[in-house]
């Protein structure tokens, strides 16, 4: 699992894991 790694917090800042790609969605506007 890439995505609960501590590689993938400093790529995603652990945002999408937290809310599921919400951030994303947020930030894409």
């Amino acid at each position: 699992m890439f995505l609960v790694s501590d590689e993938a917090r400093y790529v995603t800042g652990a945002e999408i894991v937290v809310d599921g790609g919400l951030t994303l969605k947020c930030t894409d506007r």
